[in-house]
């Protein structure tokens, strides 16, 4: 098993790598001049952190982040490889807002100056072809299309699965949180992506009897998570997927009569058997985010020689830690959990908004009161509930982030949204519900 582990990683390690130095080798800063100059004009004059008209508070695009992004995208050099993917740096004036500095770097041909080199940034992969033809306009126009044609593909494997109504879970949770901002946003895409593509494919497996190879697809989700966020909604790429395999494993469960009453020995080696798998994908998934963003500093640090960990360490105790402004808001886990949820439909909009997320909740418990089944499976609302509850445990441990970042880290509760409702379907007898209406 070790000896496959190593091999899948090394394989997905190496060809991610290689990609994303070949578009970078093979694209030179020159070929995606004009898009790149058509998009910096674009952003030159946006608010850092965009209110699109319409949207209320909860649909703020991070223009600052998108600039950096492109900036040091647009100062990868296809002539010094290895120096500028590992160093990622890009122009900064700090007189000046991202998005003037990405406009000036682009049409003044202004040397990078600052250094990013605690990520991946691996999204230049995708960006860098893209730019070729499109410019930032148009590149979000096809990240939508490309978003619709995925949650419809998602929606159907669910139904092929027979899984309706885990779909329709994901449905109102994603709209809960808004997720048709995402694409347009180039910051908020990359784990809405692949949280769409990893559940398609777990989905597949798993009609096709490949079960024993879904650790594999939790290390590579893991690994791709790193190589391409910016510490944005991760826990999307780990948490939606393992809602779908608790569900899907539970029908077929029940199907062939395994959860039927066979005492209570029966019960409890399913429920391990269940909780064992789930901290195992877990620990895969974990393992390949952590190992994958551990290998870019190890590299730095081999190239530069010199260890490159004290300047990484001080960037995430920030994030873990305080500063001024969080102290000022209030420094707490309670407060990261206070800020993410008003970001929520309805809670985003106001007193009103509260209220009616009040009575929906109100109304659920009632349908779970009144019209509960005789028989629950404690045991699958407990495992469904702890992985609802993954997007907490996030904003506890990156506490100052998850406080600063609100308007964007909201969206890993989908996740949290999709286990609350898959709860309650397991708690209300439908049938009985739907003859007394």
């Amino acid at each position: 098993m070790i000896r496959k582990v190593v091999t899948v990683f090394c394989i997905t390690w190496f060809l991610l790598v290689t990609a994303y130095f070949g578009t970078v080798k093979l694209i030179p800063a020159k070929s995606i001049q004009k898009n790149m100059l058509s998009s910096a004009v674009f952003l030159k004059d946006k608010d850092p952190f965009t209110l699109p008209k319409g949207a209320v508070k909860n649909g703020f695009l991070d223009y600052y982040a998108d600039s950096i992004l492109l900036n040091l995208i647009w100062h990868h050099d296809s002539e010094n490889v290895i120096e500028s993917v590992l160093e990622s740096a890009y122009y900064d004036n700090i007189m000046m807002e991202q998005t003037e500095n990405f406009y000036i770097s682009v049409s003044e041909q202004k040397r990078a100056n600052q250094e990013y080199l605690r990520y991946w940034h691996g999204s230049a992969v995708l960006l860098r072809p893209l730019f070729l033809v499109l410019d930032l306009q148009g590149i979000f126009v096809f990240f939508a299309i490309v978003l619709c044609v995925l949650t419809l593909a998602l929606i159907c494997q669910c139904v092929k699965s027979k899984l309706t109504g885990v779909g329709a879970a994901f449905v109102i949770a994603s709209i809960a949180c808004q997720i048709w901002w995402t694409p347009f946003c180039l910051e908020y895409y990359w784990c809405a992506l692949w949280m769409l593509v990893s559940g398609n494919v777990l989905l597949r497996m798993l009609r096709k009897g490949q079960e024993k190879w879904l650790w594999a697809l939790f290390l590579i989700s893991g690994m791709v998570t790193a190589f391409t966020d910016f510490l944005t909604t991760e826990t999307l790429t780990l948490t939606v997927p393992l809602l779908f395999w608790l569900c899907l494993r539970q029908k077929a469960e029940a199907g062939s009569g395994k959860n039927e009453s066979r005492g209570m020995g029966r019960k409890k080696t399913l429920m391990d058997e269940r909780l064992l798998d789930l901290v195992r994908f877990c620990i895969f998934w974990g393992a390949g985010y952590v190992l994958m963003m551990v290998s870019k500093w190890g590299l730095a640090s081999l190239y530069y020689k010199r260890s490159v960990m004290p300047q990484v360490m001080g960037h995430i105790t920030e994030r873990m830690g305080s500063s001024g402004l969080q102290s000022a808001m209030g420094n707490t886990f309670a407060a990261a959990i206070r800020r993410n949820l008003s970001m929520m439909i309805p809670f985003c909009f106001g007193p009103a908004g509260i209220a009616a997320g009040v009575v929906v909740l109100i109304l659920f418990v009632y349908l779970i009161y009144v019209y509960r089944k005789k028989h629950i499976d404690r045991g699958r609302i407990l495992l469904l509930l702890l992985v609802g509850l993954i997007p907490y445990l996030r904003f506890l441990v990156i506490r100052n982030h998850s406080i600063l970042h609100y308007f964007f880290t909201y969206r890993a509760q989908i996740a949290t949204v999709m286990a609350f409702l898959c709860v309650a379907a397991n708690c209300v007898d439908i049938k009985s519900l739907i003859r007394h209406k």
